[in-house]
């Protein structure tokens, strides 16, 4: 009976289960912030992206100096792009501030004196005061006629000017071939030199400030010409009507405002002095060149202006 019940004996064993505390929600709070990280990461990757190469260098630059002003004065004018362009120089060529010599009328430049008003006019009461001011409008008709001729020579200095540009363009065999992407015009501000896209020849890569090769070997023999010249200059990029992107942030008149920028940097990096730059402006597709549509590829073009010395003076004032 013994033995029988010790073979039959049930043995109950109990495991002990040990449950572990709750651990929180903390990992979650983790992984959100690394999602985000790399979220951050790839935006600004993709941002990159869309900068042309002239941009990034500048953010390089920024990044070596932090503390040191990198950028130049023309560099900050051209980056506000809140020039206004009815203030530039004596004249209103739609927005640039510029218009050819036939349609422009040098009293109208000058802000003279009115030539019908009586000089006899005057106040009454003191004769001598009477006097005075006889001869202070004789002297502001002296130096009324004194500018116009001043003017009109600096007028014939533009045109000589064109004459000799033209003629060196046509006798240098490495720059000829240049010669129909370039255009000299004699305006009352200076000499405009135009340098515009041909049909599938364009100037620039497709909504970037990056030169094409022919367009870094003519302003290469520009550079040699303005140098040869003391006259200050003013640089304006144009483009024509068809949208850059969709973006809000870029559009043409970013781009035009770019494109001129980039266009001192190579002049003053082929060996121009930068003292030279008066002023850069971008135009966008607000003025289109005569008989052309706005959509045209000549549009797409940079002008850089000889000024004369009345027209950087105006200028210089401005600022």
């Amino acid at each position: 009976m013994a033995e029988d019940e010790h073979k039959h004996r049930v043995i109950i064993k109990r495991i002990k289960k040990v449950q572990n505390k709750h651990h929180g929600g903390s990992w979650k709070i983790a992984y959100a912030d690394f999602v985000t990280a790399m979220m951050a990461f790839f935006l600004l990757m993709w941002l990159l992206s869309l900068l042309n190469k002239y941009q990034l260098e500048g953010i390089a630059e920024y990044f070596k100096k932090p503390l040191k002003e990198v950028f130049t004065k023309q560099d900050n004018i051209a980056r506000t792009n809140t020039i206004k362009p009815d203030k530039l120089g004596p004249s209103t060529y739609k927005n640039t501030g510029l218009k050819d010599v036939a349609n422009t009328s040098p009293e109208k430049n000058l802000g003279v004196l009115d030539k019908t008003q009586n000089p006899a006019s005057v106040t009454q009461g003191n004769p001598q005061t009477n006097i005075i001011e006889v001869k202070d409008k004789s002297n502001a008709q002296g130096d009324e006629q004194q500018d116009k001729q001043k003017q009109q020579q600096q007028l014939e200095q533009m045109k000589q000017l064109k004459a000799e540009l033209e003629a060196k363009l046509k006798n240098d065999p490495a720059a000829s071939q240049f010669k129909n992407s370039l255009n000299f015009v004699v305006t009352s501000d200076g000499l405009k030199i135009i340098l515009h896209d041909l049909e599938n020849k364009p100037m620039f890569s497709q909504g970037k400030a990056d030169f094409e090769k022919y367009a870094e070997n003519i302003l290469s023999w520009l550079t040699k010409q303005i140098n040869s010249y003391p006259n200050r200059i003013m640089i304006i990029g144009h483009t024509d009507s068809i949208p850059y992107s969709n973006t809000a942030y870029y559009g043409n008149w970013e781009l035009s405002v770019d494109r001129a920028n980039a266009v001192r940097r190579l002049l003053v990096n082929n060996g121009l002095d930068d003292n030279k730059i008066l002023r850069i402006v971008g135009g966008a597709d607000t003025d289109t060149l005569f008989n052309h549509s706005s959509d045209d590829p000549a549009n797409r073009r940079i002008e850089i202006i000889l000024l004369t010395d009345q027209a950087a003076k105006n200028i210089q004032t401005e600022q």
